[in-house]
């Protein structure tokens, strides 16, 4: 008699069908490269990459303002434990280094088109915060974090080899 509830629980999960995941009409349809949503350019309040370490990298396009800030990964924070992604950063931009980081982010923000569905470690992540509290991310392929990677350098005032040729 104690046997018939857990033969009957067992039954029951045998008789469930399994979960299979269903692809979206456009993982079908591109299953590659689904697209990416255009940026709503007059309702941006921020642009962020975060990089392959967790550094947040981000910019306020108010134009008034072009604030920049490095927000670094901090040995405690790091996976171990001993990591620094340097000294915090915050200043401002100027145009043409406001007009550097906006024409990046939207090219590889247009040839990404990936929306972020998970990420791998070393993989950056583009992020556009607007002014109604929602974002959009994408999760950048390894060649295109090491190209913002070296943009962020450049802002942050870090020299590396990359910077000098």
């Amino acid at each position: 008699m104690g046997n018939s509830g857990s033969q009957r629980g067992q039954e029951e999960a045998e008789a469930k069908p399994p979960v299979v995941q269903m692809q979206t009409d456009l993982e079908v349809a591109h299953p590659s490269k689904p697209e990416a949503p255009a940026i709503q350019k007059g309702n941006v309040r921020q642009y962020t990459y975060i990089d392959g370490c967790n550094n947040d990298y981000s910019v306020n396009p108010i134009p008034s303002s072009l604030l920049f800030v490095y927000r670094p990964i901090r040995p405690e924070e790091s996976s171990s434990g001993r990591y620094s992604g340097g000294d915090p950063v915050q200043r401002q931009l100027t145009t043409k280094e406001w007009g550097e980081w906006e024409q990046t982010f939207e090219r590889i923000w247009k040839t990404q088109a990936c929306p972020t569905k998970g990420r791998n470690k070393g993989q950056g992540i583009l992020i556009v915060h607007y002014t109604d509290n929602t974002k959009c991310e994408l999760t950048l392929k390894r060649s295109l974090t090491v190209e913002f990677d070296a943009l962020g350098h450049q802002l942050r005032g870090v020299v590396t080899d990359e910077n000098n040729s």
